[in-house]
């Protein structure tokens, strides 16, 4: 049926169908006895789907909820040894950059990465729509150039105080206004320490009240904002990392458990489209009980 529809639509940036051809669509109907079988076999097949599918929905977000909540306990207790400092005391650099001349259209399929916003995420980097400058339109932007170990935040929108490591694979880069590198002093801070605190239920809050004074008509987070912004953290390097090897142990769990989960939500998916296959197959409708007995258990 779907492909019947998709032959008759027409238009490029609307696509729409006419009526007239919507008519001309055959739909291939069983005696009303075989559709009421097929139909009462896939309310049942597709219930005890939907029933796995809410339950691994539920696994999968309470295994966020235990990293999550452990990350929490880490960054919101005191702590003996720790102290507080302003971000400029523990950084060599904290800045943004711009969007080259041209928008968008200026973009190139490869060279130096400009990365984005939408690229930075908690605890990952998105690759999809990644832009490209040439070496003319990254010299432009040599004063945000993107280093190992650096911190990207995003400092404003819908996306403000999201927080990741630059992974070493899209570097040479530079960053556009819309994401901040926070680039850790090396004997003060540990850049995967910083990572966690600022996607930390305490800090990510802080930031985001601290976003809501930055903008007029928007959340913004700005320069001088980040340069104040307080965190606590040990003042030895090696027991930031100490911390940061329990907080990677306890997000390599949560990312296995995750991998697991969205698999078995891609086989239900799966199974529902295998499904509605045969149940529109002429197997099924000469014989609806014998079709589907994985689907009917």
């Amino acid at each position: 049926m779907q492909a019947q529809i998709k032959a008759a639509t027409y238009g490029a940036a609307l696509m729409q169908i006419n009526i007239r051809d919507l008519r001309k669509i055959i739909i291939p109907v069983p005696p009303l006895d075989v559709q009421k079988r097929i139909v009462a076999i896939l309310d049942e097949a597709f219930e005890g789907i939907d029933t796995a599918v809410a339950n691994t929905g539920k696994n999968l977000a309470n295994a966020r909820e235990i990293f999550d909540s452990y990350l929490k306990d880490v960054f919101s207790q005191e702590h003996a040894g720790w102290s507080a400092s302003k971000l400029k005391q523990l950084t060599t650099k904290i800045g943004s950059g711009a969007t080259p001349r041209g928008g968008e259209e200026s973009y190139k399929t490869e060279g130096i990465s400009l990365i984005r916003s939408l690229n930075v995420h908690d605890l990952s980097f998105k690759y999809p729509k990644l832009a490209f400058l040439d070496k003319e339109q990254a010299d432009a932007l040599s004063n945000v150039e993107v280093h190992r170990h650096d911190v990207l935040l995003n400092i404003t929108g819908a996306s403000i105080a999201r927080c990741c490591l630059v992974p070493e694979n899209v570097l040479p880069a530079r960053v556009n206004q819309h994401v901040a590198i926070i680039r850790p002093a090396a004997t003060k801070l540990d850049s995967s320490f910083l990572h966690y605190l600022l996607i930390s239920k305490p800090y990510k809050s802080s930031l985001l009240l601290t976003g809501e004074d930055g903008g007029t008509t928007r959340q913004a987070l700005t320069k001088a904002q980040l340069e104040d912004f307080a965190v606590a953290c040990p003042e030895a390097l090696e027991q930031q990392q100490a911390i940061v090897e329990n907080l990677d142990m306890m997000l390599a769990e949560y990312q296995s458990l995750e991998a697991i989960y969205r698999r078995k939500l891609a086989l239900f998916e799966g199974l529902k489209r295998s499904i509605l296959q045969k149940a529109f197959s002429d197997e099924l409708a000469a014989h609806p009980e014998k079709a589907l007995p994985e689907a009917a258990e």
